[in-house]
């Protein structure tokens, strides 16, 4: 499924700058139809469960996002995979770097906090 918003995004746009836009609309549309949108609340209406809802919504976002760094990375990389590769690194490094700093500050509540929202959307 995450596959599906990556193939209507490259078929909507060819270069890195183009395809970082729409995977930001991506995004952004999924943010705003979580939960508090009347579509959202109509699907529920029709008997679509939240767990369905909510699964399309965790979709949305995790293809929107990694499909912007993916964009990112690809105009850096000027297209090259072995630079895309090692910037790929980076971000998974900075990624990393951030977790760790936020979890030094808040260890105790950091995972808790992950946990309880992972699974009060179960």
């Amino acid at each position: 499924s995450w596959r599906v918003v990556d193939c209507i995004v490259l078929a909507a746009a060819a270069d890195p700058l183009s395809r970082f836009a729409v995977y930001a609309a991506v995004t952004l549309a999924s943010l705003v139809f979580y939960g508090r949108s009347r579509a959202a609340k109509l699907l529920r209406k029709m008997g679509f469960a939240q767990r369905s809802v909510n699964f399309g919504v965790a979709v949305s976002l995790m293809a929107g996002s990694w499909g912007m760094i993916d964009a990112v990375v690809a105009k850096l990389a000027h297209e090259d995979r072995i630079r895309m590769m090692l910037w790929h690194m980076v971000f998974v490094a900075l990624g990393f770097l951030v977790c760790a700093f936020n979890h030094g500050f808040q260890a105790e509540r950091f995972l808790d906090q992950l946990v309880e929202e992972l699974t009060r959307q179960l």
